[in-house]
């Protein structure tokens, strides 16, 4: 990863978002911080900051990182540690204050599922009182731990269009930022940007057109066999949304007729077809 450093730079990339699992665990995560930020890369460090100490941060802050996006499933004890058994949000708090205080700008997100539904305002008032800078509200990515609890996680279609009007509601009189993503399609999307302005690294060195857009690992999205700019100019890796007319369930909609029927990574992910309808359309 240290190599690609320049390799990204050189092909223009812009942002780099290292998540995981969990960074803080790495080793080598101030030395790639420190790398990415000298060929002139911004970096966002994805955390649940539970490892981070005053110093972990400031030495975060030294390297260059200047945001950080952390999750904040619930306002309350109650709430938070039964999304996240075993946590604290004690130590949370505590650690989102001194990223705060050291100059972080912190972007908080917020997954609604059937655990803290109810707790959608008390987080915007928790991310206010805290100063970040933002919230994202985004919806539940069923992989790992999430995909074995779904029954116990996933909110209904009712349920996700009535935390939409609750998110209009709050967000026009919030005196921050507050966003959704994965979490409602309001209108159809004419080009994927997969593979031509985002892509996605693994842990294993594949490189892949989106976070949730998956390939099967081979040599033509292998980072150990193949230069960054190469796949990433590969037509093979740019993924080309059709539209899908004839998705069942759609033939009412005013938009069905010119609908690319929403992201491919989120129902890959979900594991439904991808002629199906978008999952997630606000429509």
């Amino acid at each position: 990863m240290l190599a690609l450093c320049t390799e990204m730079r050189e092909a223009a990339v812009q942002k780099v978002l290292l998540s995981g699992g969990e960074p803080l665990l790495s080793p080598h995560l101030m030395l790639l911080c420190e790398r990415l930020a000298n060929v002139g890369i911004l970096v966002d460090v994805n955390t649940n900051l539970l490892l981070a100490t005053e110093e972990i941060l400031q030495q975060l802050w030294a390297t260059g990182v200047r945001e950080l996006t952390v999750s904040l499933d619930g306002s309350t004890r109650a709430v938070y540690e039964r999304c996240r058994p075993g946590a604290s949000l004690v130590k949370l708090l505590s650690a989102l204050r001194v990223a705060v205080q050291l100059g972080f700008t912190v972007d908080l997100t917020y997954v609604p599922t059937a655990l803290n539904l109810d707790d959608f305002e008390a987080v915007v008032e928790k991310t206010v009182e805290i100063g970040a800078a933002s919230l994202t509200v985004a919806g539940l990515v069923l992989m790992e731990r999430a995909s074995l609890n779904k029954q116990d996680l996933v909110i209904n279609e009712r349920q996700r269009h009535e935390l939409t009007g609750r998110i209009n509601k709050v967000r026009d009189d919030a005196p921050i930022p507050i966003r959704t993503n994965r979490l409602t399609t309001p209108k159809p999307t004419d080009k994927c940007d997969a593979g031509v302005s985002i892509c996605g690294i693994d842990a294993a060195g594949f490189m892949h057109p989106c976070p949730l857009y998956i390939l099967n690992s081979s040599e033509v999205n292998d980072l150990m066999q193949r230069s960054f700019k190469d796949i990433l100019q590969d037509a093979v890796f740019i993924i080309d949304v059709p539209p899908y007319p004839g998705m069942t369930g759609c033939k009412r909609c005013p938009v069905s007729s010119g609908c690319p029927g929403g992201c491919l990574g989120i129902k890959r992910i979900m594991g439904i077809e991808e002629t199906s309808p978008d999952p997630v359309c606000g429509i």
